[in-house]
C-alpha cells in the first residue's frame, strides 16, 4: 500500500493556521451551518479555537482533545518558527525544534 500519494498543496504557506481558520469558516459559511458543535483534535484543536473566537455567536459547544494549548506563552522565536514558511520547515525537520519545545517537561 502507498501512502502519502495524494495530491497536496506545494506551497507551505498553505499550512498555516491562519489557512486552515479560512478554509474551516468557509466551510461552515458554505454549509451555512448554525450552532456548531466544534471537535478539534492535534492540530484541529488550535484551528478550532481560533474559529470559536472569531465566530463566538455561531458556536454551541466545542470539544478540544489532544492539542497544545499552552497557559504560558511560547517563546517568540518559537511561534515565528513555527508558523512561518520555510524557516519553520528547516527548524522542524532538521533540527526537530517543535518536539523538543512541545515536549518538554518542567
Amino acid at each position: 500500500m502507498c501512502s502519502g500519494l495524494s495530491d497536496k498543496p506545494s506551497n507551505e504557506s498553505a499550512y498555516t493556521l491562519r489557512r486552515h481558520v479560512e478554509l474551516v469558516t468557509g466551510l461552515v459559511e458554505k454549509l451555512q451551518l448554525k450552532g456548531v458543535t466544534i471537535v478539534g483534535q492535534d492540530w484541529g484543536g488550535q484551528i478550532s479555537l481560533r474559529y470559536a473566537i472569531d465566530h463566538q455567536n455561531n458556536v454551541r459547544s466545542m470539544v478540544i482533545l489532544n492539542t497544545m494549548v499552552r497557559m504560558r506563552p511560547i517563546p517568540l522565536l518559537f511561534t515565528l518558527a513555527f508558523w512561518n514558511g520555510g524557516f519553520s520547515s528547516f527548524l522542524i525537520r532538521n533540527l526537530d525544534v517543535f518536539s523538543k519545545i512541545a515536549f518538554r517537561h518542567g
